[in-house]
């Protein structure tokens, strides 16, 4: 449904059908992403863990994760366009 709305939206604006479609399909998967990710996050927040240290490291972890998954979805969907 979104990227239908989003479609129509960007058609309204002068933006063709299909960059629409695309767009809306993009959107979708950005918020698939973020919801697995959160997800994620919450299940490593809540796992029992040895020692703090362990709780920091898988943290840490996660985190550079996200920003590397991010970074792709970012460089797939913007930066490959503009090349």
């Amino acid at each position: 449904m979104a990227s239908g709305a989003i479609a129509i939206a960007y058609r309204l604006h002068g933006v063709s059908l299909i960059h629409g479609i695309a767009a809306g399909i993009a959107f979708q998967a950005l918020e698939t992403a973020v919801s697995v990710t959160i997800g994620i996050a919450g299940l490593l927040w809540l796992a029992p863990y040895r020692t703090p240290t362990a709780r920091r490291a898988a943290l840490l972890g996660g985190a550079a994760s996200c920003a590397l998954a991010v970074a792709g979805v970012f460089g797939a969907t913007v930066l490959v366009p503009l090349v």
